[in-house]
């Protein structure tokens, strides 16, 4: 079997993929569709879609359907296996996915016709999908076992491979628009600090919490931190009202900081008649509390050394 597989991995890398797949009856326009279309990440999906308790086995699923794979996403289904096939997933393009059972599938349709190939995938077992329904639409994701033959189901341009459980979530029209409100918010917050000297890290490695910290020289982030990051997804997810809390909190900390870079500028014009050796040390003595006062020296000092 293993020499099976050596000799076919040489071939396709001789032949190159998409002529080895020409080969064996692949069409043209399954290859293109799999090099334009993405694996996507159901993630974001779990915000505005409700889990709808039904758990239906033993169906086919349209293989035109699925838009994501487990381990590997924002990458063209043909990208993922040429990469793995060339020994480049590990590496260079950091793919979760192993190139000797990607093998062991293409001996298959190596062995058989895409005919073949496709009973085949009607009648293969343990793959378990998560399917969003709106309205006439589903998309599947592919979880747990079967990713392999997913992507070489996108690929080849199968119409349909047996999925043993399928567990589906309903679209909330509701909550999509309060998700959107959200995503709109955070990104205008980023946009906001990005012109400031603030910046947001995590507040430990478990909680999943934030907080908004001063950039400046050495200092310890814990005695700059102004507030805490005020958008939090798994709060979203337990409350989607929750939102507008959250953008409250966000004008709260705007008017801070701006608050904190107006005197920023005053202290700035004083620091410009000391001299820089004083500016070092005075940037480690200025810490007495966390205020808008001594933040607003601090980043002064900072402009100023960085002239």
């Amino acid at each position: 079997m293993e020499d099976c597989r050596n000799n076919l991995w040489e071939k396709i890398v001789n032949m190159g993929l998409e002529n080895y797949l020409l080969s064996k009856g692949v069409t043209e326009e399954s290859i293109k569709r799999s090099k334009d279309e993405m694996s996507l990440d159901e993630r974001d999906l779990y915000y505005y879609y409700n889990d709808k308790n039904q758990v239906v086995n033993d169906r086919l699923v349209p293989v035109k359907d699925i838009v994501g794979v487990s381990r590997v996403v924002d990458f063209s289904w043909f990208d993922i296996l040429n990469y793995s096939i060339l020994g480049l997933a590990k590496s260079d393009y950091e793919i979760n996915i192993e190139q000797i059972r990607f093998l062991r599938q293409l001996l298959l349709l190596e062995e058989n016709n895409l005919d073949e190939f496709q009973k085949m995938y009607n009648q293969t077992g343990n793959i378990s999908f998560l399917a969003f329904k709106n309205g006439n639409e589903t998309k599947y994701f592919q979880c747990t076992d079967g990713n392999h033959r997913v992507i070489l189901a996108k690929i080849t341009g199968l119409e349909t491979i047996r999925a043993n459980k399928i567990r589906y979530y309903e679209y909330n029209s509701k909550n999509y628009k309060l998700y959107n409100i959200y995503k709109e918010a955070e990104t205008d917050f980023i946009n906001f600090l990005e012109e400031t000297e603030f910046t947001v890290t995590d507040t430990d490695c478990f909680s999943g919490s934030k907080r908004i910290v001063l950039d400046y020289f050495d200092f310890n982030e814990t005695f700059s931190r102004i507030a805490f990051y005020p958008f939090n997804l798994y709060e979203f997810e337990r409350d989607p009202q929750s939102v507008f809390e959250m953008i409250e909190q966000m004008k709260a900390i705007q008017e801070d900081i701006s608050s904190i870079n107006q005197k920023a500028e005053l202290y700035f014009r004083v620091y410009g008649i000391i001299p820089r050796k004083l500016l070092k040390v005075r940037k480690y003595l200025v810490f007495d509390e966390v205020n808008t006062k001594s933040l607003a020296k601090i980043i002064a000092i900072k402009k100023r050394l960085e002239e």
